[in-house]
């Protein structure tokens, strides 16, 4: 299972770099800027590739995408190449320092803490988080790989069942059916190996690629280790997003925004060549937004402080000087262009349904300082203190040298978003924070992102001085690489320790525990295989799949687990959410079988209604009420699944065809007359 795991790791890092980087050469950027944009770049290409050929109407196996993205990507470079020869020489400056040792360094120290938060927890490469966003996942994923259809404009996690879908900012699923063509079909492996390669690739080699452009002079290689040791450290950001949710749409969104920030920086301080980062820019900014719309304006609050920041203090210059009237009246003018852009968004009708969502207010401003200004962000409960003291130095240096001012005030917008979110309710929450749909994880993670580059200057600062410290005490050469190093090695222990220190506490209804030791608890739990869909139940389930003819319908009670039963073995289920409303087809269809089935035999209706919807067996995962049942409450009521949880052995019109413990799969007899 492993060695399917590693391979699926694999895949992804293929599937997410191999067109981006061709394509990104293409349109002429070094070799570490291209690495570094890849993703969002290959991201684009599956997307376009899978609504083209969704639009002539050709299904395809899910790695004809990678394919095609490989074909097409390689071409323009091919193109690109004859036309303008070679390039490589004109990008030597914003080459990565310390090359491949320093990508090697953001990866690795990423892959660490990957591997103990997350994969240390899940336990087991096939294990998946039993979340209820999560249905829908998978299931929409396994209807690419069904279907051969890969379109975002058409998503339905009920393909197989003759649902069209709609628009859906699917890009994460298409990625991940690629990659679950390359893991035997399994769609939980796709998902982790994703998530790994996300968090311990993608966002850490996308930050070296910002904090490189952001960042001069001497204090560049300080900056750049920082910023490896502190890429994934932050709970809001990346975790938030893999125990919420889950989120991994706004996962791989998030991800792709410091890459697409360095290639803004690069524009901004190139003398000539402009254009090809603005190219590049505007397809990163696409790829974030087809990820998950909220990320285009996470990554646009971003880059319009980062105007305002070059217009009062140019980028490249050694101090800030008063800025003139004219760049003062510039500033004001992005400002307010901005400020008119986001409130006609806000207004737009198409956005009403996201805007006007609400997650309600459930802290005081009191705790909304103690939750965020620790960074555990709402109800998490995994305090960073030893980032709070970075951040808090990182915006000091800010104020200091204010270059670097526009990263303050970027993560102070973000971090006002999130407070009035948890603290109040009204219209100034919903312009705020309308585009996040009012939701805290969200706005917490905006937070944490903005905090990424803050807590690298913190840290950075505090190795210098006290590598200073230390250098003084110990005299000589000698004494300032044992000072390097010590200093180092000092910062690092503190930071470890008081992230993954193993005590807790109660304090009211919360356990409080260090950082990523909540994450590790928070993953450990939602990724058990003793919750709602047991292994024993997957291995079930498994073998309805070599039973039920293809094509055949499987009725179910989704609360037992087998709302999973579609998206992670494929079988063929009606219902596949835990909710009476989820499924295909006639309203009327639905209700009579959720509520009817067991009459089968004696009602006509109910006859009709299995006929259209198609359905010929039925699945019980926990029969009875035992003290071992494994069902979810969630919007659970009695009378929504009396007609499924109703049927047993004896009920007439159903012949039980496999049976184990409490589960069982009948065949449905009026189904064949």
């Amino acid at each position: 299972m492993w060695l399917t795991f590693a391979a699926a790791c694999l895949a992804s890092a293929v599937v997410l770099y191999a067109p981006g980087y061709l394509a990104g050469r293409a349109v002429r950027l070094g070799s570490f800027g291209a690495i570094a944009v890849a993703p969002a770049f290959s991201v684009a290409l599956l997307v376009a590739m899978g609504v083209l050929l969704q639009a002539a109407g050709i299904p395809c196996p899910a790695w004809a995408l990678l394919l095609g993205s490989l074909a097409v990507s390689l071409v323009a470079y091919i193109v690109s190449r004859f036309a303008f020869g070679n390039f490589d020489a004109a990008e030597k400056g914003s080459e990565l320092v310390g090359g491949w040792k320093m990508i090697a360094l953001y990866v690795g120290a990423s892959l660490v803490i990957t591997a103990l938060v997350f994969l240390h927890a899940a336990g087991d490469p096939s294990a998946f988080c039993r979340l209820d966003d999560n249905t829908l996942h998978y299931s929409a994923i396994r209807s690419f790989i069904d279907t051969g259809l890969y379109s975002t404009l058409f998503v339905s996690g009920y393909s197989t069942l003759g649902d069209v879908g709609s628009y859906y900012p699917a890009a994460w699923y298409v990625a991940t059916a690629v990659v679950a063509a390359f893991a035997n079909g399994s769609v939980a492996i796709a998902s982790n190996a994703m998530i790994v390669v996300t968090c311990s690739a993608v966002l850490p080699i996308g930050l070296a690629y910002m904090l490189n452009n952001l960042f001069s002079g001497k204090e560049k290689m300080i900056i750049l280790f920082s910023g490896a040791v502190l890429s994934v450290a932050f709970c809001g950001f990346p975790w938030g997003f893999v125990v919420r949710g889950q989120l991994l749409p706004n996962l791989l969104s998030f991800a792709l925004i410091p890459g697409a920030m360095g290639l803004l920086f690069e524009c901004a301080r190139s003398p000539k060549g402009k254009a090809k980062y603005a190219v590049a820019f505007g397809i990163s900014f696409v790829a974030v937004a087809i990820c998950q719309p909220n990320g285009s304006f996470t990554l646009g609050i971003w880059a319009v402080a980062f105007g305002l920041g070059c217009l009062l203090c140019p980028i490249g210059e050694n101090r800030c000087d008063r800025p003139t009237p004219k760049r003062i009246a510039l500033a004001f003018s992005l400002l307010v262009g901005a400020c008119l852009v986001w409130i006609a968004l806000y207004c737009a009708p198409p956005l009403q349904s996201v805007v006007s969502y609400t997650w309600k207010a459930f802290l005081s401003p009191v705790q909304a300082l103690l939750s965020g200004g620790t960074f555990m962000f709402s109800e998490r409960t995994g305090i960073q203190p030893f980032l709070t003291v970075l951040v808090v130095v990182g915006l000091i240096r800010t104020c200091k040298d204010r270059r670097y001012l526009w990263l303050t005030a970027a993560f102070l917008f973000a971090f006002t978003s999130w407070f009035i979110g948890v603290t109040a309710e009204g219209a100034v929450k919903h312009l705020l924070a309308g585009f996040w749909y009012t939701d805290y994880y969200r706005t917490g993670a905006m937070a944490s992102l903005f905090a990424i580059p803050l807590a690298v200057m913190g840290f950075a600062w505090l190795l210098k001085a006290l590598k200073e410290q230390l250098a003084k005490r110990l005299g000589g050469s000698h004494g300032v690489k044992r000072a390097s190093a010590a200093s180092a090695a000092a910062l690092l222990a503190v930071m470890l320790v008081v992230q993954f220190f193993p005590l807790h506490a109660k304090v009211g209804d919360s356990d409080i525990r260090a950082g990523l030791m909540a994450v590790h608890k928070q993953v450990k739990s939602r990724y058990s295989w003793e919750k709602y869909f047991t292994a024993e139940e997957d291995a079930f389930v498994k073998k309805c799949v070599d039973i039920v003819p293809e094509g055949a319908v499987v009725a179910n009670f989704p609360n037992d687990g087998s709302c999973y039963a579609y998206g992670i073995e494929g079988l063929n289920t009606f219902f596949r959410r835990s909710s009476p409303d989820a499924f295909a087809g006639p309203e009327e269809t639905g209700h009579l079988i959720r509520t009817a089935l067991s009459s089968v035999s004696t009602s006509p209706t109910v006859q009709d209604a299995v006929k259209e919807s198609g359905v010929q067996y039925v699945l019980l995962l926990d029969c009875g009420s035992g003290e071992d049942s494994t069902v979810s409450k969630l919007r659970y009521k009695d009378a929504d699944w009396e007609g499924i949880e109703a049927i047993n052995d004896e009920t007439p019109g159903f012949t039980p065809v496999l049976s184990e413990g409490d589960m069982r799969l009948y065949r449905i007899d009026a189904a064949f007359e």
